[in-house]
């Protein structure tokens, strides 16, 4: 049993020996509310319904900090180049294209479909939490911004205006609400599970083995 026990604690070691700010992180926007104040929610779907956002921040570990920056809401500055800060990162986000610091301004929303015309996004990221502020417009969406005005996208959701019928119906404008989550949340209990299961077994082998008179 010592042995099985010795096996168990090697495995967690193993799956948490891997320094954490060599694993890049994840953060997704959970959508829990839609409220429509332009159009409605529902993408044509069933009324009281909505189709979820689909926003992501990838960034190189679980601590990490930046800003991008690049004109500003309703007057986009596009003899400028993006200014970058802080770590390197990777914004997805539906009918937009990938975004990175490898984006240079080109191409703009005047020339390419899902193209920016201005952004501006912070993000702190500390001990599992995500502090984020996001202001960007795109040829066909506007996330973080009402009528050129900033209202930034932030924690726990924010203004959303897009085309690809996610986040609110076609055409329409809307408040989402909801979280940012982590997909490193569900490694430290995987490797517990395993654990677990090996301990138990140990323990199973223990009792149910014949004693001997």
């Amino acid at each position: 049993m010592n042995k099985l026990i010795a096996l168990a604690v090697a495995t967690l070691l193993i799956g948490t020996a891997t320094p954490a700010d060599a694993t890049p992180v994840t953060w997704t926007f959970i959508t829990t509310n839609c409220t429509a104040f332009v159009g409605t929610c529902n993408g044509g779907q069933t009324p009281g319904t909505y189709v979820p956002l689909s926003l992501s921040l990838t960034l190189p570990g679980p601590t990490s900090s930046g800003s991008a920056h690049w004109g500003q809401p309703g007057n986009p500055d596009f003899s400028s180049a993006p200014v970058y800060t802080g770590d390197t990162f990777l914004l997805s986000l539906s009918d937009a294209l990938p975004l990175t610091p490898a984006y240079n301004g080109m191409p703009n929303c005047t020339q390419a479909h899902q193209a920016y015309c201005d952004f501006n996004i912070f993000w702190s990221e500390n001990a599992g939490v995500l502090d984020i502020s996001i202001a960007l417009e795109t040829q066909n969406s506007n996330l973080g911004t009402l009528f050129g005005s900033a209202r930034p996208f932030g924690p726990t959701g924010g203004v959303f205006a897009g085309m690809s019928g996610d986040g609110c119906g076609l055409g329409s404008n809307c408040v989402l609400t909801g979280y940012w989550q982590s997909n490193l949340l569900t490694e430290p209990i995987s490797a517990i599970m395993v654990l677990s299961g090996l301990l138990g077994l140990a323990l199973a082998r223990r009792f149910l083995r014949p004693s001997v008179g």
